[in-house]
């Protein structure tokens, strides 16, 4: 399983967390959240589509790796993390 990307936002009852991911098996989910819940998607097209509503519902990228600076923008990007970093420290 690979994360595609996490979002977060901070309730009354705690962090509520999703997290975005393809499966071994090439389908895509949506798991997370203060009462657990686990949404399958069709194509990645829909689960590109959820990111976006729930981005719309006031969740935020996060990303629990590390504290340091999020450096990719675009989590649905073809390009390497690495080469995205480097790309971000040439525009500062």
């Amino acid at each position: 399983m690979q994360t595609l990307a996490t979002l977060s936002k901070s309730t009354k009852q705690g962090i509520s967390t999703f997290y975005f991911v393809e499966t071994d098996d090439n389908s895509y989910a949506m798991f997370g959240g203060i009462k657990p819940r686990c949404i399958a998607f069709d194509t990645i097209e829909d689960l590109r589509n959820a990111y976006a509503s729930w981005v719309g519902y006031g969740f935020t990228p996060s990303n629990f790796k590390s504290r340091t600076k999020q450096y990719i923008n675009d989590p649905w990007s073809q390009m390497p993390p690495h080469l995205q970093m480097e790309l971000e420290e040439l525009a500062v």
